[in-house]
């Protein structure tokens, strides 16, 4: 498919091919005229040429048809910098019901992606805004409220992040994100490891081949004292997703049982991936 041939050319320099796709599809008649607009909108975006993809989803939203397409011309419009123009097409796309919840809701997250690169917003009071708004809408809209409760941990705020978390389990209970987030939270934060026990164990049992969930799970196996058993899935974790935050909970293990070379070895690991990673910090200080 076309959208097959532009995923493809994502990877690679060659303007000739990007020209020559571009040619294939004008010359499509099978192509209704708002296929071509919006593919050819795809297509200037992933040449850069911000102004052109701004022009083709223009003439693809003229056409009436309420798509995702218009959220990619809020897209372009940042890349622009016409920030008051983009964050006002949101709004717009916000409050219009031709547009699917689906589509309202990506846009809402969408809003939120463009406030992080925003530096009149430090504090994040937009990005709450953003996130109120949208859960006012659709309270159980699950993936909004996540991401509200991963805002209340990067602000340092673990208690209003816990709620977000309850609010989710609530109605889902088996939302392995938010049970393997909530338990972590629980044995890291608020040194709870018993209590954090239970709903990490479950998102394992749900989700026994992601790398943070393994993660979680060894992790809350050493704070119990269970480094025999933790080690397993640390390793499992290691191997599918290094990161620093593995590294440290591996090297804590290994210490615990008296391997120090390795210990070590993975505090190392650790620091060439994150040299600020305070885990490992902290880990490293209180080494011999």
């Amino acid at each position: 498919t076309y959208y097959q041939r532009i995923v493809l050319l994502s990877q690679s320099a060659d303007q000739l091919k990007k020209n020559q796709l571009a040619t294939d599809i004008v010359g499509d008649i099978k192509l209704s005229s708002f296929q071509q607009a919006v593919l050819l909108g795809s297509l200037a975006e992933l040449s850069k040429d911000w102004l052109a993809a701004e022009g083709f989803y223009q003439e693809a939203l003229s056409l009436n048809t309420p798509t995702i397409a218009a959220i990619r011309l809020a897209h372009v419009l940042f890349k622009q910098n016409k920030t008051d123009q983009a964050f006002s097409w949101l709004l717009n796309i916000q409050t219009d019901s031709n547009f699917s919840e689906e589509i309202r809701r990506e846009d809402f997250l969408t809003e939120i992606q463009f406030y992080r690169f925003k530096s009149d917003d430090p504090e994040g009071l937009h990005k709450a805004a953003v996130y109120q708004r949208a859960l006012k809408l659709w309270p159980l809209a699950h993936r909004i409220r996540y991401q509200y409760a991963m805002y209340f941990f990067e602000k340092n705020l673990p208690k209003e992040g816990l709620k977000q978390l309850q609010e989710i389990l609530k109605f889902s209970p088996a939302d392995a994100n938010a049970l393997n987030t909530y338990g972590y939270i629980l044995a890291k934060d608020f040194n709870r490891p018993r209590v954090a026990y239970k709903p990490i164990e479950q998102a394992y049992l749900l989700s026994p081949n992601r790398a943070e969930i393994l993660d979680s799970y060894g992790y809350v196996l050493h704070r119990l004292g269970r480094n025999t058993e933790a080690l397993p899935p640390l390793q499992k974790a290691w191997k599918l997703t290094p990161s620093a935050v593995t590294a440290g909970h591996l090297a804590q293990v290994y210490w615990q049982l008296g391997d120090k070379e390795q210990a070590n070895d993975y505090l190392q690991k650790g620091l060439n991936l994150d040299k600020n990673e305070l885990e490992l910090l902290e880990f490293k200080e209180r080494l011999p």
